[in-house]
């Protein structure tokens, strides 16, 4: 099982590029929970999102943290992935 939580600034499709991540490879999502919210001190709204789900065992972990890191710089987001 795996874990990834994101934490950025609300910007459209950042959900359909997350799960297309875990699709593409035939991952599994056993659970996605996502918020969006005012940033307390700006006017600015943040989104969360926590996904728990698989990796098939064909695919090689720090491959897929390469494309999670990909993203990060695509997007301008903080990705922690677990491996649990």
């Amino acid at each position: 099982p795996i874990s990834l939580s994101l934490n950025l600034t609300d910007s459209p499709g950042i959900v359909h590029k997350t799960l297309n991540l875990l699709t593409d490879v035939d991952g599994e999502i056993y659970n996605f929970k996502s918020t969006a919210k005012m940033a307390p001190i700006c006017s600015t709204r943040l989104f969360e999102c926590y996904l728990h789900g698989a990796l098939p065992r064909s695919i090689n972990v720090n491959d897929f943290k390469q494309k999670l890191n990909n993203l990060e710089d695509d997007v301008g987001c903080d990705i922690l992935f677990e491996k649990l």
